[in-house]
């Protein structure tokens, strides 16, 4: 058997651990919706600090040192862009990440953001060592 991922008929969906700066609208409200534009395979030790702390709210929540990940590129409702990095192993050996993204390219995911822990979402006011 390949390593064959269906497709979802239906919008896709995309979990974040908590609301990130970088998923908020003009109103600072994080966007529900975002379609996705790219998926690029990057080592996390070829990234500059500036990415890194873009992508971790300036270190707010934890990203390891190296290894190979997904950088997906996704394009929110009024025309912003946001990344996000996803690990491209999978628990499931017979899953392939990349696939599974490539195939979504262009088609509008869901947004879930699976803490609503006020301290997150009011402005990011408190560090923590969450992880995304």
């Amino acid at each position: 058997m390949s390593n064959y991922i269906p497709v979802p008929t239906n919008n896709p969906v995309i979990k974040f651990t908590h609301a990130y700066r970088k998923l908020n609208n003009a109103e600072g409200v994080p966007v529900k919706r975002a379609r996705l534009l790219d998926v690029v395979e990057v080592n996390l030790n070829s990234l500059s600090k500036s990415f890194i702390a873009y992508d971790t709210d300036n270190g707010l929540y934890a990203l390891p040192k190296s290894g190979d990940y997904l950088m997906l590129i996704f394009l929110k409702p009024f025309g912003d862009l946001f990344t996000t990095l996803r690990p491209t192993y999978s628990p499931k050996p017979m899953l392939s990440k990349r696939e599974y993204y490539r195939r979504l390219i262009g088609r509008e995911f869901e947004i879930v953001i699976l803490s609503q822990d006020k301290k997150h979402v009011e402005g990011f006011k408190h560090k923590s060592q969450h992880e995304d």
